[in-house]
Protein backbone atom coordinates (compact mmCIF):
# COMPACT_ATOMS: atom_id res chain seq x y z
CA UNK A 1 0.00 0.00 0.00
CA UNK A 2 2.74 2.04 0.73
CA UNK A 3 4.55 1.81 -2.19
CA UNK A 4 1.15 1.93 -4.39
CA UNK A 5 0.72 6.38 -2.26
CA UNK A 6 4.36 6.81 -3.36
CA UNK A 7 3.87 6.21 -7.07
CA UNK A 8 0.66 7.88 -7.20
CA UNK A 9 2.08 11.14 -5.44
CA UNK A 10 4.90 10.53 -8.19
CA UNK A 11 2.76 10.63 -10.72
CA UNK A 12 0.80 13.15 -9.81
CA UNK A 13 3.55 15.20 -9.49
CA UNK A 14 4.94 14.76 -12.98
CA UNK A 15 1.14 15.47 -14.50
CA UNK A 16 1.82 19.29 -12.93
CA UNK A 17 5.86 19.06 -13.59
CA UNK A 18 5.66 22.16 -16.23
CA UNK A 19 3.61 24.88 -16.45
CA UNK A 20 3.16 26.49 -20.28
CA UNK A 21 5.38 29.58 -19.98
CA UNK A 22 5.16 31.95 -22.85
CA UNK A 23 8.04 34.56 -23.46
CA UNK A 24 6.29 37.21 -25.98
CA UNK A 25 4.23 39.41 -23.86
CA UNK A 26 2.84 40.66 -26.84
CA UNK A 27 1.33 37.33 -27.96
CA UNK A 28 0.06 36.59 -24.81
CA UNK A 29 -2.08 39.31 -24.17
CA UNK A 30 -3.63 38.12 -27.81
CA UNK A 31 -3.80 34.44 -26.29
CA UNK A 32 -5.33 35.81 -22.71
CA UNK A 33 -7.85 37.91 -24.76
CA UNK A 34 -9.32 35.02 -26.87
CA UNK A 35 -9.60 32.53 -23.88
CA UNK A 36 -10.57 35.46 -21.42
CA UNK A 37 -7.85 35.07 -18.79
CA UNK A 38 -5.63 37.24 -16.82
CA UNK A 39 -1.68 37.19 -17.47
CA UNK A 40 0.81 36.45 -15.08
CA UNK A 41 4.41 37.70 -15.48
CA UNK A 42 7.58 36.02 -14.12
CA UNK A 43 10.38 38.77 -14.96
CA UNK A 44 13.97 37.00 -13.99
CA UNK A 45 17.68 37.03 -14.56
CA UNK A 46 20.10 34.40 -15.52
CA UNK A 47 22.37 34.75 -12.59
CA UNK A 48 19.58 35.37 -10.02
CA UNK A 49 19.92 32.94 -7.20
CA UNK A 50 16.22 33.80 -5.52
CA UNK A 51 14.67 33.33 -9.26
CA UNK A 52 16.23 29.94 -9.36
CA UNK A 53 14.97 29.45 -5.84
CA UNK A 54 11.71 30.49 -6.59
CA UNK A 55 11.51 27.95 -9.75
CA UNK A 56 12.69 25.40 -8.20
CA UNK A 57 10.37 25.50 -5.11
CA UNK A 58 7.62 27.70 -5.08
CA UNK A 59 6.37 27.24 -9.07
CA UNK A 60 6.97 23.60 -8.82
CA UNK A 61 4.23 23.01 -5.89
CA UNK A 62 1.42 21.72 -6.95
CA UNK A 63 -0.79 23.58 -5.39
CA UNK A 64 0.94 26.81 -7.01
CA UNK A 65 0.82 24.91 -10.34
CA UNK A 66 -2.83 24.50 -10.32
CA UNK A 67 -3.76 28.39 -9.71
CA UNK A 68 -1.17 29.55 -12.28
CA UNK A 69 -2.78 26.97 -14.79
CA UNK A 70 -5.84 29.61 -14.49
CA UNK A 71 -3.46 32.13 -16.16
CA UNK A 72 -2.00 32.70 -19.18
CA UNK A 73 1.65 32.81 -18.13
CA UNK A 74 4.60 34.60 -19.31
CA UNK A 75 8.48 34.29 -18.23
CA UNK A 76 10.79 37.63 -19.11
CA UNK A 77 14.54 38.25 -18.61
CA UNK A 78 14.69 41.39 -16.77
CA UNK A 79 16.73 43.11 -19.90
CA UNK A 80 13.39 42.15 -21.98
CA UNK A 81 10.67 43.76 -19.99
CA UNK A 82 11.88 47.13 -21.21
CA UNK A 83 10.52 46.48 -24.82
CA UNK A 84 7.13 45.81 -23.89
CA UNK A 85 6.51 48.65 -21.86
CA UNK A 86 6.56 47.61 -18.03
CA UNK A 87 6.78 49.36 -15.09
CA UNK A 88 10.65 49.73 -13.67
CA UNK A 89 12.12 46.34 -12.47
CA UNK A 90 13.94 47.59 -9.49
CA UNK A 91 14.92 43.91 -8.85
CA UNK A 92 14.24 40.15 -9.70
CA UNK A 93 11.99 38.27 -9.14
CA UNK A 94 9.19 40.28 -9.94
CA UNK A 95 5.88 39.22 -10.94
CA UNK A 96 3.04 40.87 -12.14
CA UNK A 97 -0.54 40.27 -12.77
CA UNK A 98 -2.65 41.40 -15.20
CA UNK A 99 -5.40 41.74 -17.44
CA UNK A 100 -5.23 40.92 -21.33
CA UNK A 101 -5.89 44.69 -21.97
CA UNK A 102 -2.44 44.61 -19.94
CA UNK A 103 -3.62 46.22 -16.94
CA UNK A 104 -1.35 45.64 -13.63
CA UNK A 105 -3.78 44.35 -11.15
CA UNK A 106 -0.62 43.13 -8.50
CA UNK A 107 3.31 43.58 -8.47
CA UNK A 108 5.57 42.14 -6.38
CA UNK A 109 9.30 41.81 -5.89
CA UNK A 110 11.27 39.32 -4.40
CA UNK A 111 11.44 35.27 -3.99
CA UNK A 112 7.70 34.34 -2.52
CA UNK A 113 7.72 31.29 -0.54
CA UNK A 114 4.40 28.62 -1.22
CA UNK A 115 1.88 30.01 1.23
CA UNK A 116 2.52 33.62 0.72
CA UNK A 117 2.34 33.39 -3.52
CA UNK A 118 -0.70 31.24 -3.01
CA UNK A 119 -2.59 33.88 -0.77
CA UNK A 120 -1.40 36.55 -3.42
CA UNK A 121 -3.12 34.53 -6.11
CA UNK A 122 -6.15 34.04 -3.86
CA UNK A 123 -5.84 37.56 -3.06
CA UNK A 124 -5.95 38.35 -6.92
CA UNK A 125 -8.96 36.45 -7.39
CA UNK A 126 -11.19 37.31 -4.87
CA UNK A 127 -10.46 41.26 -6.57
CA UNK A 128 -11.19 40.48 -9.59
CA UNK A 129 -14.39 38.27 -8.92
CA UNK A 130 -15.71 41.47 -6.60
CA UNK A 131 -15.70 43.34 -9.79
CA UNK A 132 -17.84 41.04 -11.66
Amino acid sequence: MKKLLIIMAFGLSLLNADLAWQSDLSKATVVAKQNKKNIFILVESNHCRWCKLLKETTLNDPKIQTKLNKFILVKLMREDSEKYSLPPIIGVPTMFVMTPDKKIIEQGIGYLETEDLSEVIDKFNKKVKSKK
